[in-house]
């Protein structure tokens, strides 16, 4: 009998810790979000960012070379590609 106190109280927390954890800990999605800037700091609009997911996200950047992307969990290869016609080169 001495036992099973110990043992209810850990399947208690367990339990009420399952239901309290916020859903952002497992998230299934994650937010990419960053600026194209060259190398004096200036921001590069109409750069293509992109990942190399199952989906091939892409986004490009707005004219203060921001970019947001919503992509799963994982681990990726992100790169940046300037607009038509500029001197940049790929990143």
């Amino acid at each position: 009998m001495r036992f099973k106190l110990p043992f209810l109280s850990i399947f208690l927390f367990a339990l009420l810790f399952g239901l309290f954890v916020p859903k952002t800990a497992f998230a299934d999605t994650v937010t990419l979000s960053g600026s194209v800037k060259d190398s004096g700091g200036n921001a590069i609009s109409g750069a293509t960012v992109s990942v190399n997911d199952a989906n091939s996200s892409s986004t490009t950047t707005d004219s203060s070379g921001n970019y947001t992307l919503v992509i799963s969990n994982g681990t990726y290869n992100v790169q940046a590609t300037p607009p038509a016609g500029s001197t940049f080169s790929p990143a």
